[in-house]
């Protein structure tokens, strides 16, 4: 009896070993083939794409006559645009990075995909030369839904080969996998690479969406203090295109999102929540919700330094 128990663990093991490899060559001959290859973020064909920046303007937008500058001065979002302004400005110049517990919905492939929780720990970083945006170093450590539970992701721009280190939680978390951030296997379940996550970002791309608009004619814009977003004092500012869209000389251009909502926090001037909506599938149904991410727990300037964004970290699980 012994003789078999010993031969049946010693089958398991040599199976095991050989999943394990299997799954490592596959990992690596993956990773080779789609990072050659990069695509851009994950968008739905003909769906809102709010912060993509790789659509920020069509060329049928780019031939677009433009506004004059008094015109502009006096548009709906010109207000918007100037505390929009003054809040990246006061970011790049006040906050190193943050932690914060990043809640994020998107709609992919046109199915909304569930909530996802995560801890977040993002450290900017020196831009570019002849750019003003910050590059950054990001920690991910998913909390939910379930399937993606255990999940850790850091990137750091200029380490790495730039590549994202990820793993997935549970059985498969033995396997550490080095991606392109906008690559198809990193892109999967995601509208943004991880290089677009993070405050300033999201700033620069409504501050871009927001003069866009501003040369497409008028829209209405709402705006309402007072809202309170976990415990935290909030403007909310609402962007609202009512056709879908609008005609300049013989171009026809189509607004990207029905609905946009931002909200401020009032004390920090910063967006701790962004939600983007488009027009609905029926006449009388509700709007669809394309895209919302919330900032939670959001600490500034906190002690971070390399560990914080390195896989020999003895408080993750690589």
């Amino acid at each position: 009896m012994a003789g078999q128990r010993n031969r049946i663990w010693a089958t398991r093991i040599i199976v095991l070993v050989a999943v394990l490899s299997v799954l490592v060559f596959a990992a690596n001959r993956a990773w080779k083939r789609l990072t050659q290859a990069p695509l851009e973020a994950n968008t739905d064909p003909g769906t809102t794409d709010v912060l993509s920046p790789n659509s920020i303007e069509s060329n049928a937008e780019q031939s677009a006559a433009p506004e004059s500058d008094q015109s502009l001065e006096q548009h709906p979002l010109a207000p918007v645009l100037s505390m929009a302004r003054e809040a990246l400005q006061r970011h790049r110049k006040e906050h190193t990075g943050y932690t914060a517990t990043m809640l994020k919905t998107e709609r992919i492939h046109g199915k909304l995909s569930p909530q996802a929780t995560m801890k977040l720990k993002l450290r900017y970083l020196p831009p570019n030369e002849g750019s003003e945006l910050r590059n950054v170093a990001v920690y991910l450590d998913f909390i939910a839904p379930p399937k993606q539970k255990g999940r850790e992701v850091i990137y750091y721009h200029g380490k790495n080969d730039n590549m994202l280190l990820a793993h997935e939680g549970g059985f498969f978390g033995i396997i550490t996998v080095p991606l392109a951030p906008n690559s198809r296997i990193a892109m999967i379940g995601n509208r943004y690479p991880v290089t677009e996550v993070g405050l300033e970002k999201l700033l620069v791309r409504l501050i871009e969406k927001g003069e866009r608009d501003s040369r497409l004619g008028d829209c209405v814009v709402n705006r309402r203090s007072g809202e309170m977003i976990a415990d935290r004092r909030c403007e909310l500012i609402e962007v609202i295109h009512n056709e879908k869209t609008v005609t300049i000389g013989d171009k026809t251009i189509s607004h990207e999102f029905h609905i946009a909502r931002i909200w401020f926090d009032e004390s920090i001037m910063l967006p701790i929540k962004y939600a983007s909506y488009s027009w609905p599938a029926k006449t009388g149904e509700e709007p669809l919700l394309e895209e919302e991410y919330q900032y939670n727990d959001l600490v500034l300037n906190p002690d971070l330094s390399d560990i914080d964004f390195d896989t020999e970290n003895p408080k993750y699980r690589y």
